[in-house]
């Protein structure tokens, strides 16, 4: 076990670069489009959607590194939720611009990608782990087409399944090309994990789908993905997921974070909800800071040299045991997973944390105080 273990951990490791590279192209991408081109700021419209397209890339890489921590934890699709795949699709579409349109442009190449469907379909699954499978197969086609060219993509929906056909006019393969492409480690591209391809597998597997490879060379290639068909959802149901519009203000809170941009930026989120923030970077200072004043909620990060995060919420429940404490961490996932949650805290969070997960977690610790 300890060996399949490792060799997965390889594969993981062996892959990190490919899909963070991909997770960066937008990242970097449209950051530099707004820091070098203020002009774009005036449109607010586009300014917000580059906006919103930075935040989906960070939230994919999130997504990743909890899968990491995760490898030797059971790994399963219960929490699979319906999402509507159009919308994952432009959101693909729209993370992959910078390269298939501002950098190929700027090269003198022009590739068109197509995809006109309007209306929702439907299907259950992971959305992360579905935005990280299209723009693998976006980011294949434009290796296939150094020259430009087009890619279109169509949904069908049949009795029993939703197809997703993927085609592109790139250089194709050959027969032997073809029949080893989902393999791991096998690529044409140098430099490469060669895990594009075997990750698409991988994620199809997660969502009961399959997929079939079609291509000849110099002519191009046809992915076509199946997904079960989600039966019969009730009108009227939302898929997006549900947000609370009820929050806590006012609260008196103690942050304790070695790392000062953390701070800053939890110092960000509790502020605009007009929270009376006290903040600590080690937890020794923590504990003094705790002594001297009077709380309504403790942060605490876990990873802290001298004294970490468990070690100081003991001593905070001791002291005042009615005190709700928050703990953030990076084996988050794998903490909650393993029901390994300590007694001497209320709620863990796994870092990175939005500002709406700490929003929820302060209401749901708070509200009978507020």
């Amino acid at each position: 076990i300890q060996n399949e273990r490792l060799r997965l951990l390889g594969q993981v490791a062996s892959g990190i670069a490919h899909d963070f590279n991909n997770i960066l192209t937008p990242i970097l991408g449209f950051s530099n489009m707004l820091l070098s081109t203020p002009a774009i700021l005036d449109n607010k419209h586009e300014a917000i959607s580059m906006i919103r397209d930075i935040a989906g890339a960070a939230q994919d890489a999130k997504k990743i590194v909890q899968r990491i921590t995760l490898l030797s934890s059971k790994v399963s699709n219960e929490h699979h939720i319906p999402i509507n795949i159009v919308k994952v699709i432009n959101q693909s579409i729209e993370a992959t611009k910078p390269r298939w349109h501002n950098e190929l442009l700027a090269n003198g190449t022009t590739v068109n990608i197509l995809f006109d469907k309007k209306e929702e379909v439907v299907i259950k699954g992971d959305e992360s782990e579905l935005r990280q499978l299209f723009i693998n197969l976006i980011f294949n086609s434009l290796d296939a087409m150094p020259e430009g060219g087009q890619i279109r993509i169509n949904i069908t929906e049949e009795k029993e399944k939703i197809v997703v056909d993927i085609a592109d006019t790139g250089k194709g393969m050959d027969e032997e090309t073809l029949k080893r492409c989902m393999e791991p480690f096998f690529s044409t591209k140098k430099p490469s994990s060669g895990l594009g391809l075997s990750i698409v597998q991988n994620i199809l597997y997660n969502h009961k789908g399959s997929i079939v490879i079609q291509s000849k060379p110099n002519v191009g290639t046809l992915i076509r993905l199946s997904f079960p068909k989600l039966i019969e959802p009730p009108n009227g149901i939302n898929y997006e997921t549900k947000k609370t519009n009820e929050y806590a203000s006012g609260l008196r809170i103690l942050v304790i974070d070695d790392e000062m941009r953390v701070r800053i930026v939890l110092e960000k989120f509790l502020s605009s909800d007009n929270h009376n923030a006290t903040f600590a970077a080690t937890g020794e200072e923590g504990i003094q800071k705790f002594k001297n004043g009077k709380f309504d909620l403790v942060i605490t990060d876990q990873a802290m040299p001298h004294m970490n995060g468990i070690e100081v919420a003991k001593v905070l429940h001791d002291i005042d045991p009615h005190v709700p404490i928050i703990l953030l961490t990076g084996f988050g996932e794998m903490i909650i997973e393993r029901s390994a949650i300590p007694s001497c805290t209320s709620k863990i969070l796994p870092k990175p944390v939005t500002r709406e997960e700490l929003r929820n977690a302060i209401y749901e610790l708070t509200s009978s105080k507020i």
